[in-house]
């Protein structure tokens, strides 16, 4: 297989699209891939906002400065962790596409960083309105980005499991071949 007039882009909003086309012979096989990541796309104004309303705030005491310190770590941090999720799916598509062996390497580094970000941005609410004193609704949010996270950690508990479920197959039929 020979990839020709392959070109890929990723943007800020974790979105990765890779066209070209895949030779076979003399006859050349087009092909399109996209991985999108939404979310993103809300950070960035989210971010600007804050920082526009609530900086002044913060400077005078109106609002938690260390929280809103944290606040926007978190979203910066949440911005590039979508970056990195997209660049390593782009890097995984490139590596499949050429049949390179660290394919999987890249995709479990990109499937890592989209789930820190995603914990990261379903913090965020809970983490503005604390930093606007609005403690009821802010602690409401955090409950509710708690039992995200531990639905989450149940779901990639299930994905282990699986994991080592085949791969105690594989292992069997591995033996069962020696044998």
């Amino acid at each position: 297989m020979v990839i020709g007039n392959t070109s890929g882009t990723f943007s800020i909003t974790a979105s990765v699209t890779f066209t070209g086309s895949v030779r076979v012979g003399n006859a050349a096989q087009p092909f399109t891939s996209t991985l999108t990541t939404s979310q993103s796309v809300t950070i960035i104004p989210l971010m600007t906002f804050f920082l526009f309303f609530g900086y002044d705030r913060a400077v005078s005491g109106q609002i938690d400065s260390a929280i809103f310190r944290v606040t926007l770590g978190t979203i910066v941090l949440t911005i590039f962790l979508f970056v990195y999720c997209a660049a390593g799916y782009y890097l995984f598509m490139e590596a499949s596409l050429r049949r390179l062996p660290n394919a999987g390497v890249h995709l479990r580094r990109a499937n890592f960083f989209l789930t820190v970000a995603i914990v990261g941005i379903t913090l965020e609410p809970a983490l503005i309105l604390y930093a606007t004193r609005l403690t009821e609704v802010a602690a409401l949010a955090f409950v509710l980005w708690l039992v995200s996270l531990v639905l989450l950690l149940f779901g990639l508990r299930g994905f282990r499991r699986s994991r080592a479920a085949a791969y105690q197959q594989e292992v069997k039929g591995l033996q069962q071949q020696l044998h």
